[in-house]
């Protein structure tokens, strides 16, 4: 698992296209597609990735737009969509065969607090105006990644609620969400995917008790034992959760965390479905340049595919031209089948995959496969085929 938009947000400038000579004609008006942080561009890569080959084979913008600035719009979302696709597909491809991604579940998935409603008879509150709430510390990692899937209330009365997030780090309130109670027992409600749990910081989740009608059903029936008795609320590996409350104003805005009154025995009415995975966004980005040659090879192989399949466009003189050249393309991709497919796109591709390794120091245990593997390091030797366009 990785969060593709922080992702692409850095990866989508590592490598560049160079802009069309012809003032006059198509333009690449996305400055992220220009940008190469790594010195290196596509049509380096493979001569026949240029911005007019590509022109030549996308949907034809400049009968559709109304001028020449929104014609370059289109075109460079169109070609950003693409390479965006090349990137995860490499991406992902990595990281099921560095770290068998694909076969790893969530490490907690749909974990709620409480396993049982509480009784009619155990009200949570009085007269009071307080917040009331859930706060939930994850497991620090930048490795792991939780979020609030679902919320549970137990209230009396039928009515709107406003459910609000807050976090240790934000002064201003994170999120908030209406969900409709009736008012027969403990009801679930969907939460937004956007409701998401990152390690090193504290959450409040649940609802100003001035804006509820009625009373809470205590549904605090779990706990964990110490010593001196009860400590907290049923915990996993993941996170650690307790119920608060604190005197603030209804403002979104977050209140003092130092005045929150803890307990318990109680839980306001307020229960969660929790779910925690592993997250490689932060260890992709620290080594994005090492995924330079990669990518390099895993998104040009993607585009000249791109040219060989030729999607429907407007049948042009250098349309016709890229047809003609997609056996030589497809040739430079995989190669003939009586020649070594080192010198070819794709063999430099497999080796720029052997040969990019990861450090397992920078990945939390609980996301590793369970093989020994040691961390190697190894460098893609050249071959004719980067003689030749390099």
């Amino acid at each position: 698992m990785y969060n593709s938009t922080t992702l692409l947000a850095d990866f989508i400038r590592l490598i560049g296209f160079r802009q069309q000579a012809d003032a006059t004609g198509w333009q690449i008006s996305d400055a992220d597609l220009l940008q190469s942080d790594s010195g290196r561009f596509y049509d380096f890569i493979h001569p026949s990735v240029t911005i007019e080959n590509l022109i030549s084979v996308a949907p034809r913008f400049d009968q559709i737009e109304a001028n020449a600035a929104a014609r370059d719009t289109a075109f460079s979302l169109w070609l950003r969509r693409h390479v965006e696709q090349a990137i995860l597909k490499t991406v992902d491809a990595w990281l099921n065969e560095k770290i068998g991604v694909g076969t790893a579940g969530n490490l907690l998935s749909d974990q709620r607090l409480f396993d049982k409603a509480g009784s009619i008879s155990h009200f949570s509150f009085r007269n009071t105006t307080d917040f009331f709430g859930m706060e939930i510390v994850p497991y620090t990692s930048k490795n792991i990644a939780g979020r609030s899937k679902r919320i549970g209330l137990h209230l009396t009365n039928a009515q709107t609620v406003d459910v609000e997030l807050y976090s240790s780090d934000s002064l201003g309130r994170l999120q908030m969400t209406q969900v409709n109670h009736t008012g027969n027992g403990l009801e679930w409600f969907d939460l937004p995917a956007t409701w998401t749990l990152e390690g090193g910081k504290q959450y409040y989740i649940g609802y100003h008790r001035s804006k509820v009608a009625g009373e809470a059903i205590n549904g605090a029936q779990q706990f964990d034992y110490g010593a001196r008795g009860m400590l907290m609320f049923p915990t996993e590996r993941y996170y650690k959760a307790t119920a608060f409350h604190v005197t603030t104003a209804d403002n979104a805005t977050l209140w003092d965390i130092a005045d929150n009154s803890y307990t318990v025995s109680d839980n306001y009415g307020i229960n969660l479905e929790l779910d925690f995975t592993c997250d490689y966004t932060n260890f992709l980005i620290s080594q994005r340049l090492k995924f330079v040659d990669l990518l390099c090879y895993g998104v040009t192989i993607y585009l000249m595919k791109l040219l060989i399949t030729n999607p429907p466009a407007k049948i042009n003189q250098l349309e016709s031209k890229v047809q003609k050249n997609a056996p030589w393309m497809q040739n430079e991709i995989v190669g003939h089948v009586d020649e070594k497919r080192d010198a070819t796109l794709k063999g430099d591709y497999d080796k720029a995959m052997k040969a990019l390794q990861f450090d397992r120091g920078l990945i939390d245990d609980t996301c590793l496969p369970c093989n020994d593997q040691q961390p190697r390091f190894n460098v893609i030797g050249s071959s004719s085929h980067n003689r030749r366009f390099y």
